[in-house]
């Protein structure tokens, strides 16, 4: 299998490219082998697996698990949506910046997003659907949220005006999250 990963600006986030093989009577890839993607410094040990569509318009985020351990494996399988990670990790040399990936059905790439970072997804004109791999399962005592429109951050998300549910919309700012509730740098993917 050969991948092409690229690194971000972000030490733990990378974006992963497969090839897709074709023929007369089908298209093929494979999505995930954990040998190859070990060699990445990516963790692959997944505990859970989930399908997810977002909406047309929608933003949803900046959602991070308290606990800071949870890697994610991001694959779009169907329409556009831009992912925005922030790195939350304190002790970072990158806290508080952010990188912006623009993900469609027809590039497949896939998403890499180490511990320590929060995510955020928005849709354009149509909806996406994701496949999604977690090191964790999702739990609710560690769930933790961001203001998806944080100042501070100043992200530059792809639409001005985009459905946000109330309960996003009442997350705080970065600046207003106690320490105790954010993820501590461990290690960078690869270390």
């Amino acid at each position: 299998m050969s991948l092409l990963v690229h690194s971000t600006e972000l030490d733990n986030l990378l974006l992963v490219e497969h090839p897709i093989s074709h023929d007369a009577t089908s298209t093929e890839e494979v999505i995930f082998d954990a040998p190859t993607y070990a060699t990445f410094g990516m963790k692959t040990r997944f505990v859970a697996d989930r399908f997810m569509r977002v909406y047309p318009e929608t933003l949803q985020g900046l959602y991070y698990q308290k606990t800071g351990q949870m890697a994610q494996l991001f694959t779009i399988i169907d329409g556009a949506a831009s992912v925005v990670c922030v790195d939350i990790r304190r002790g970072s040399q990158s806290f508080g910046q952010w990188v912006r990936v623009d993900m469609t059905s027809e590039k497949r790439c896939q998403l890499y997003i180490g511990e320590g970072l929060a995510f955020g997804l928005c849709t354009g004109s149509q909806s996406a659907a994701f496949h999604i791999k977690q090191t964790e399962l999702l739990c609710s005592d560690h769930f933790g949220g961001i203001m998806w429109n944080d100042s501070d951050l100043g992200i530059e998300w792809p639409i001005e005006a985009p459905y946000v549910s109330p309960r996003d919309n009442n997350f705080l700012m970065l600046r207003d999250i106690a320490d105790a509730f954010l993820p501590v740098k461990q290690s960078s993917i690869g270390q």
